[in-house]
């Protein structure tokens, strides 16, 4: 594959790419009296360090009770110490960018859904919403349950792994003892129904934020 694309790659009449560099002094595209209530937040030093100095702490509580060196360990430290260093979450955001601007966002999102998700099965949250789903729903709507309850969730962390990782344990084995076919349970957790519908509010968001920047 590589070198297929090698051979597809255009030979003339090249044009490099380059990145635009207005606007990258300061993260914020408004003014701070225009700044709305979640912009003035993003743009908090005291926010920002404070959320860092959180995550710190909790490192170092870890490692002297004994915890070992993991993945989970390793991310919320490189993620808390930019945090702390950065000060303010806009700041944080502005260096992803500008460091891995083309995956940004999922290199600095993807651990706050791990987040969310470690919070609604270790709190026993998932497991009271499927077993309540399952005290009420039958044989033929059982499936349908599953896919909007995969909708909720996918609302709060639009992460297909995460999003099975806290629903397929659960909910398989509560569709069998109903005598439900696992594969349909697993197609309606993987529906992903609301993805427009994050993908809409994101896009709404970004027209706000050019529509200030250019106005």
């Amino acid at each position: 594959m590589p070198i297929l694309i090698a051979l597809m790659a255009p030979k003339q009449e090249i044009k490099s790419y380059q990145p635009a560099e207005e606007g990258r002094a300061n993260p914020s595209f408004t003014t701070e009296s225009s700044q709305t209530p979640a912009e003035k937040l993003e743009n908090n030093r005291v926010l920002g360090t404070l959320m860092g100095a959180v995550g710190i702490i909790y490192v170092i509580y870890e490692f002297v009770n004994g915890k070992d060196l993991d993945l989970n360990i390793i991310n919320i430290t490189f993620l808390s110490a930019g945090l702390f260093f950065h000060r303010s979450l806009a700041n944080f955001a502005q260096a992803f960018k500008d460091a891995v601007s083309a995956i940004s966002p999922i290199v600095l999102q993807f651990p706050f859904y791990a987040g969310i998700i470690a919070v609604l099965g270790s709190s026993g949250m998932g497991k009271a919403i499927i077993d309540w789903m399952s005290s009420i729903a039958s044989v033929e709507s059982f499936s349908v349950f599953t896919y909007w309850t995969a909708g909720l969730v996918n609302i709060l962390a639009p992460s297909g792994g995460g999003q099975w990782a806290l629903q397929g344990p659960l909910q398989i084995p509560a569709g069998m003892q109903l005598g439900v076919n696992p594969a349909s349970i697993a197609m309606a957790v993987g529906g992903r129904c609301l993805d427009k519908f994050n993908s809409t509010i994101l896009g709404v968001a970004d027209l706000k934020r050019c529509r200030a920047k250019y106005s």
